[in-house]
């Protein structure tokens, strides 16, 4: 949104040491679960694990963003007022299940966890919005076809941080016993409709989407 090449600097300084950190706590991890660990103990740390590549991954798609500004800075792209409005609109989603995602993470708390499936089905919707949208405007010549490609990397990048939320949020399920954990792959599917689901999805529904479901 304010585009500035110290900022950029930074994310890219952040993401380097988002990777260091990803490495050493893997490498760590994996020396501490060899031995004989307790049963909570042992959840922790296979909770952990699991987690590592969903944060350093956040820090990828948030390095591809600031690669995205900075392109859109430089080429001096300009968007339409209701692609902005779109934009602004997903940017607040966006921030409020990453704000839920570490509350519930660093607190360990099951209730926020409860909270993000939701609001990750909500922004998938908004994605596959606002690229529809964009390609109608483009249509009607309101925007131009050639600022598609930072704009759908753009919400590409921001889809994916959802799931990665989405990821963190089953992990935590795990480890307090929501969700079996010899469980394997589970879809977003297999998880509505429990934990008040549906009264989420419609408060976040109300809130990002201007309706009620």
């Amino acid at each position: 949104e304010n585009y500035s090449e110290e900022g950029f600097l930074r994310v890219c300084e952040l993401e380097d040491i988002t990777d260091t950190y990803e490495d050493k706590l893997g490498s760590y991890l994996v020396k501490i679960i060899k031995n004989e660990l307790e049963d909570g103990q042992d959840s922790a740390v296979n909770m952990l694990l699991r987690t590592l590549t969903d944060f350093e991954r956040m820090g990828d798609h948030a390095k591809n963003l600031a690669e995205t500004a900075q392109e859109i800075h430089s080429k001096n792209i300009r968007f339409s007022p209701d692609a902005k409005t779109e934009s602004a609109n997903l940017y607040a989603a966006i921030r409020e299940i990453l704000a839920e995602t570490e509350k519930a993470f660093v607190e360990d708390d099951i209730e926020t966890a409860f909270r993000i499936a939701p609001l990750e089905e909500i922004i998938d919707s908004l994605c596959g919005s606002c690229k529809q949208n964009h390609i109608e405007r483009v249509r009607r010549q309101i925007c131009e076809y050639s600022h598609g490609f930072a704009y759908n990397d753009m919400l590409t990048d921001l889809e994916r941080v959802g799931d990665h939320c989405f990821n963190l949020s089953i992990a935590l399920q795990r480890r307090h016993g929501e969700i079996d954990a010899r469980h394997g792959i589970l879809t977003k599917q297999e998880i509505e409709h429990t934990h008040n689901y549906e009264r989420i999805f419609s408060e976040y529904a109300a809130k990002y989407m201007n309706t009620e479901v």
